[in-house]
């Protein structure tokens, strides 16, 4: 339109009127464009606020879930938190090969949950249930539980400190929850040896390396402890002396002493010949002695126990609650049996069930002889769980007549989630009916997480956009002015 009517212009002085009004129209096209262009500069001015200073995820965790509730803001506070041992914070860490002088030469970085092609792996205190999830055990503060990274966290990275272990490999510690992130399952270094045997070259792990008389019972340092007959002058380490009384006749060797064969040493009375003493009936062999085909080691009895939890809800009258939806005041009983299933009475054994993730919705009720401890942890009176035998423990919790709606936390998303989730050997889980807030809550974790930063850069495409045509509109209206001002000065022609 606009080339039109200037090009038909100098033949057809008339159409002066229809440029007027084009003009007119120019000038509150400019004056729109201009406010959008504005108001959009006001708002990129905003959301470079949120870029510069992003708003915070919530961190409202259980505190029997952070390895630190809470987490930590500064490499300086982890440093701290370490040395003062913090929730058995430095007990872990050097469990894994971390020391506090390791944390304090961490570097300060950000991890995304899918690094290193999925295999990072977050440490936890509460088990969740989820698939891959793995318990490890640390002597002194009990049973952590890993699971892949990526399977509790939505955020797209998370800050954390990279740290070496006694190994030289990387590990990190999360900065919003004090989480241990390995690169695989975590395992602890390989202990150092140590040399016990001063008196003999090179470096000797057991004390019965530093035996130096094989001919004789007993770890002799000493060479004049060889003497099988002290009768004797000399030392006599093959002696034609009875050095068995043990046994009839005559034995010139310590070694004729041994009367089992099938143990490492020198046994020299037959009831000793069992190599495990704590297993039923005579073993011949230490391979036999682990208490089931699951144990790692001759020691490793729990993991003969076979555990399961069921959930029954009182007020609804539901033998099996698990999936279905308590509501507000119903009354929930757990029940958690363990089983030895090896051949051995384990001692002194304890259960131990966090309650974390149920406490976010319920209050105990009844205990049965349990007491609840730090970190949420219910544990229960020390007793022997002979074999085969199954032994029972309870507690009964309701439901808060008014559920909160705080929302899940960043670094721990499992809780707040409307759902009690427990675990002891399978999973239980309870619904509850999620109020408005929570609802939308839940539904923003599917959605993609664009984030300030992409805001920032869609809204800084439109305010090009809208930039290029209010420059245009403005050039519009300048010359058609000057087209009319030339028009009038020149009379029409």
């Amino acid at each position: 339109m606009y080339k039109k009517l200037l090009s038909n212009l100098p033949f057809n002085p008339s159409l002066i009127g229809q440029v007027s009004f084009y003009s007119q129209r120019l000038h509150r096209e400019t004056a729109i464009r201009r406010s959008g262009f504005i108001l959009l500069a006001l708002a990129m001015v905003i959301q470079m606020f949120a870029v510069i200073s992003p708003p915070q995820s919530s961190l409202q965790a259980s505190p029997n879930t952070d390895l630190i509730n809470g987490g930590f803001s500064t490499k300086a506070e982890a440093v701290n938190h370490c040395r003062k041992n913090t929730q058995d914070f430095k007990q872990i860490m050097n469990h894994f090969g971390i020391t506090c002088e390791s944390i304090s030469d961490a570097e300060v970085t950000s991890i995304k949950p899918r690094d290193h092609n999925g295999r990072l792996y977050s440490m936890g205190r509460q088990a969740f249930g989820v698939k891959g999830e793995t318990p490890v055990r640390v002597p002194g503060v009990g049973t952590l539980f890993v699971r892949h990274f990526w399977s509790l966290n939505h955020e797209p990275s998370y800050k954390a400190l990279k740290v070496k272990d006694s190994r030289g490999q990387t590990q990190y510690i999360l900065f919003g929850c004090g989480n241990l992130v390995s690169i695989g399952i975590p395992t602890p270094p390989p202990a150092r040896q140590l040399d016990v045997c001063d008196n003999i070259p090179g470096t000797q792990t057991k004390p019965e390396d530093c035996d130096v008389c094989p001919n004789k019972p007993g770890v002799q340092k000493d060479e004049k402890s060889c003497d099988l007959c002290p009768n004797k002058t000399g030392i006599q380490k093959t002696a034609t002396c009875d050095v068995c009384p043990n046994k009839t006749g005559t034995q010139t060797s310590t070694l004729d002493c041994d009367v089992c064969p099938n143990r490492s040493g020198i046994q020299t009375d037959k009831k000793d010949c069992d190599v495990c003493p704590d297993k039923p009936g005579t073993q011949n062999s230490e391979d036999e002695c682990k208490a089931c085909e699951a144990a790692q080691t001759n020691d490793d009895l729990t993991a003969c126990l076979g555990y399961k939890k069921t959930a029954r809800n009182v007020t609804q009258n539901i033998a099996n609650a698990d999936g279905t939806t308590a509501e507000p005041g119903d009354v929930i009983e757990y029940t958690l049996t363990t089983t030895n299933g090896g051949e051995i009475t384990i001692k002194g054994y304890q259960v131990n069930e966090p309650l974390g993730d149920v406490l976010d919705y319920a209050d105990i009720v009844d205990l049965h002889g349990g007491t609840k401890g730090q970190y949420d942890i219910v544990t229960w009176a020390k007793t022997d769980i002979k074999k085969g035998q199954t032994i029972t423990n309870k507690i009964t919790v309701k439901i808060k007549d008014v559920l909160p709606n705080t929302p899940a936390s960043a670094t721990d998303p499992m809780h707040y989630d409307m759902m009690m989730t427990n675990v002891y050997g399978n999973t239980v889980n309870i619904k509850l009916p999620p109020s408005v807030s929570k609802q939308v809550e839940i539904a923003t974790t599917t959605l993609p997480n664009t984030g300030p930063g992409t805001s920032l850069a869609v809204g800084f495409t439109l305010t090009v956009v809208v930039a290029y045509f209010f420059a245009r509109s403005r050039l519009l209206a300048k010359e058609i002015d000057i087209v009319r001002s030339d028009f009038a000065s020149a009379g029409g022609y």
